[in-house]
């Protein structure tokens, strides 16, 4: 600890003249500059699309004070950026200003840390790096501590307890009424994975108080946003105590047209086996449940959890056109992976066609979230340990980060264990859309726009099925096992096959 002390000191980033001082020796400092000139630790500029500040077209609009965070909202405008392109030749100087809108929020970190959890690349977490300069070898030792709420049980002695403070999510006051229920669900599905880990009613989801001190602003309070833009996305982004992990604040953010996107996705996937997908606009009965799969696997997010590329590979094909299996462990082993909807399924099997909260995640959500009694973060690894090595036995714990394109097993938007059956399904499953697309999309006197976007999305899935057979072709399968827990890590798929 002293060597490291000695050898770093903590940078300048900003230095205040002194306005006044109290008779107790407080200061006041007038940090408007911070905000106005920007700083090359917190690059903003580029985020409106400039290089620098201009601070003479730079306002403070609004200082929000919390009791756990600060709130500073700046109109900003940015200059620079790099040449713009004349398309009449030539060259016509910098790049125009832009004018944007900044929020900056410091936060108030938790007096006294958690304790953290040391990652294990076999369970897949998001997280912070550190180094351990005292580690009991010949170099420093470089680790990770995944981010995760904080949360301990009310009677410890209880294997099912309900957690001293739930996370609680808030929907706020601009998600349009009839995605609540959808919404509330989607958030709660997560309660089932940590039962896992010991906790009853863990996790909750209510509408944001009828108060007008409230504000999503506040760092205390974790939210479901809804933002009325044509981006068909969404995303679940959270804030964390860099010393430990520890989760303080989390917002899932929904972009209007994530429901398009989730339209596409049904109608090209999943209409086949579901009578009410064949005319577009989906009704409420079938995008809801779309809309709460997308805000389960956002929240998700914002627990800890990234992508799992592996799980949906490790389920055997032929199981998807299963009611029973699909019925309690959704399209893939978890709803972290790029599996959508059920394209395997052929019409009359009965088959689930929705991904749900699966056996991965609620073997994630146990290692990360089981209290250890333990003294410190090292003292848990072998309780950990013992867990994670679930998944040689068990391929449906497998976790891969992200996705690969030459491992056949790691593959974005595939499903089952076998390209080529599940493909196969897939294309019998297209052939029965482009039977009844145009009575589906086609209105009388009006464009072809949705023929035009339903055809895209069965264009795409057919691109998508060819491109997870041709990634077997020298292809190599990685399975993350770790010294004397499992066989080889890298195996390529045989010639014969």
């Amino acid at each position: 600890k002293t060597a490291v002390e000695q050898s770093n000191v903590m940078p300048i980033i900003q230095v205040f003249d002194p306005r006044a001082t109290s008779a107790d020796g407080t200061v006041l400092v007038d940090v408007s500059r911070l905000f106005r000139s920007g700083l090359p630790e917190f690059p903003m500029a580029g985020s409106i699309g400039g290089s620098s500040f201009d601070s003479s077209r730079t306002f403070i609009d609004r200082v929000v004070a919390f009791p756990d965070n600060v709130n500073v909202e700046v109109t900003a405008t940015a200059s620079g950026g790099g040449a713009a392109r004349n398309p009449f030749g030539g060259g016509v100087g910098g790049r125009p200003s832009n004018t944007g809108i900044l929020h900056h929020s410091m936060v108030l970190l938790p007096e006294k840390p958690m304790q953290g959890r040391i990652k294990d690349s076999r369970v897949g977490y998001f997280s912070n790096g550190y180094v351990d300069f005292g580690a009991e070898q010949n170099s420093a030792k470089e680790f990770e501590f995944i981010t995760r709420y904080r949360l301990e049980k009310k009677n410890p002695r209880e294997a099912l307890s309900e957690p001293v403070k739930p996370i609680i999510y808030y929907i706020a006051k601009e998600v349009p009424a009839k995605w609540h229920p959808y919404v509330k669900a989607g958030v709660e599905d997560w309660n089932v994975a940590f039962e896992a880990a010991g906790f009853k009613n863990a996790i909750r989801c209510e509408p944001a108080p009828n108060d007008p001190n409230w504000s999503a602003e506040d760092v205390r309070y974790s939210t479901i946003r809804w933002a009325p833009l044509k981006i068909a996305n969404a995303m679940g982004p959270h804030v964390n105590d860099p010393r430990s992990g520890e989760i303080l604040s989390a917002h899932v953010i929904m972009w209007h047209d994530v429901l398009q996107l989730a339209e596409e996705w049904y109608f090209a996937q999943a209409s086949p086996n579901d009578p009410r997908a064949q005319k577009v606009p989906l009704p409420l009965d079938v995008i809801g449940p779309c809309l709460q799969f997308v805000v389960a696997h956002e929240v998700g997010h914002t627990l800890g959890l990234p992508h799992n590329g592996k799980s949906s590979a490790m389920v055997p094909t032929e199981l998807l056109r299963n009611k029973e299996w699909t019925s309690t462990n959704g399209t893939a082993g978890s709803i972290m992976d790029y599996a959508r909807f059920n394209y395997v399924a052929q019409p009359g099997d009965g088959a689930n066609l929705i991904p749900i909260v699966g056996p991965y995640d609620k073997f994630s959500i146990k290692w990360g979230y089981m209290p250890i009694d333990a003294r410190n973060s090292a003292d848990e690894k072998p309780t950990l340990d013992a867990l994670a090595s679930q998944m040689v036995s068990n391929p449906l714990l497998r976790f891969y980060d992200n996705f690969n394109g030459t491992d056949p097993t790691a593959q974005s938007e595939a499903l089952g264990d076998d390209a080529v059956i599940a493909s196969t399904y897939g294309m019998m499953n297209l052939e029965r859309i482009m039977g009844f697309i145009m009575p589906a999309t086609v209105k009388l006197g009006e464009e072809y726009e949705d023929l035009n976007r339903m055809y895209g999305a069965v264009w795409d899935q057919y691109n998508l099925y060819i491109g997870h057979v041709l990634t077997m072709v020298g292809g190599v399968v990685q399975t993350n096992y770790l010294g004397g827990r499992g066989g080889n890590v890298y195996t390529p798929v045989p010639a014969g096959r």
